[in-house]
């Protein structure tokens, strides 16, 4: 360009626009031309500053290339236009970002909905719980990660917002209102939350009447003579007391469910040798394991400490190993070991067991 007249490198009908910026009394100026190449043109940011250099008028030209910028843009426009007619008639907003987090379009059945108040709604902040996030940092965060997606409350309604960045640098986002999918399930989860209740009711009700018919059983028994046999006395008081036990046990679960679902249930952590914790758990579960000829291995080093409530940890562990005993086949085994993973224990009980069908996992914790 060195020795030429700047305009031989504007494209047609920008040279008058630099001749007139030339002309202009102060400055600086600025206007978006077209600049020659070698192969077609490119649009640019043409600024001017005046400068006196010992009398005399001179510019300090500045060239800026747009021509990504106004790829980008062209693209938008272009990805709008095609997505329009589809979200039109779609029950949702559909829009485009820069690179900026600005809206540039918006368009969907929903904006009719909300009375074109479009602005209002993309930049309510997003709703976390019980932060609100600004909407713009998430669209930053889209513009740089590539996606991102979050809700809002606007006029009272609950809408979801999805953004994916496009591969020519701006964002693509959808609105949609899901207030009353969201309300919806709801009601779906409250009436199966109901009927799991009452299956848990009438599971424990069946669990509590086989001990209390034995009891009731043997004490007719009793009563019936059996008192004055010392051997068969004895042996119904036994089972008497087993089962008491075992209804204790029953009673204690609907206490301990009931305070898991009021939210009262509270923990006592303290520092447990693991170790130790479990020889001591296993000593009620010696005779069930002789009965099924279920031999157990603990695989625990001596210094496994743990910070844990005891009571809930040594239900959840019998809970475990009394099924991996019950459910074994005889002569079975039965292996509890612990392993030191990134400042926790990892306890893993496994049993030559009948295990669980795979289309029944997904239930177990129900």
């Amino acid at each position: 360009m060195m020795g030429h007249r700047f305009s031989n490198f504007l494209a047609n009908g920008d040279s008058a626009v630099f001749s007139k910026m030339l002309r202009g009394a102060s400055g600086p100026y600025k206007a978006t031309v077209k600049l020659r190449l070698a192969k077609g043109s490119a649009h640019a940011q043409l600024s001017l500053t005046p400068l006196n250099l010992d009398g005399a008028r001179a510019f300090c030209a500045i060239v800026t290339d747009l021509s990504e910028a106004f790829a980008v843009r062209q693209a938008l426009l272009q990805k709008d236009a095609g997505l329009r007619l589809v979200a039109e008639s779609a029950p949702a907003i559909l829009f485009t970002i820069n690179s900026h987090g600005r809206v540039l379009s918006a368009a969907g059945a929903a904006i009719k909905m909300i009375h074109g108040r479009v602005k209002a709604l993309l930049d309510a902040p997003a709703v976390n719980g019980r932060k609100r996030v600004p909407a713009l940092s998430l669209r930053l965060q889209a513009v740089r990660t590539g996606r991102a997606s979050y809700d809002v409350i606007y006029a009272n309604r609950l809408g979801n917002v999805n953004l994916e960045r496009l591969g020519i640098g701006g964002v693509i986002g959808i609105a949609v209102d899901v207030t009353s999918d969201r309300h919806a399930r709801e009601i779906k989860q409250t009436v199966a939350r109901e009927r799991l209740q009452r299956d848990y009711v009438a599971n424990v009700s069946h669990e509590l009447l086989t001990p209390l018919a034995v009891i009731r059983s043997s004490v007719d028994t009793l009563l019936a003579g059996a008192l004055d046999n010392k051997k068969n006395a004895r042996l119904f008081v036994s089972t008497i007391g087993r089962h008491t036990t075992h209804l204790n046990e029953l009673v204690e679960n609907v206490l301990y469910q009931s305070a898991i679902e009021a939210g009262s249930l509270k923990s006592n952590p303290c520092s447990i040798d693991l170790a130790g914790f479990v020889r001591d758990m296993l000593k009620n579960l010696r005779l069930p394991a002789l009965r099924r000829k279920v031999a157990i291995e603990v695989s625990i080093p001596v210094s496994t400490k743990v910070f844990a409530d005891k009571e809930q940890l040594r239900s959840a562990l019998m809970n475990v190993v009394s099924n991996g005993i019950k459910f074994n086949r005889v002569d079975g085994k039965l292996s509890i070991s612990a392993e030191q993973m990134d400042g926790q224990v990892q306890l893993s009980i496994t049993d030559t067991g009948i295990g669980i069908k795979a289309s029944e996992l997904p239930f177990i914790f129900d």
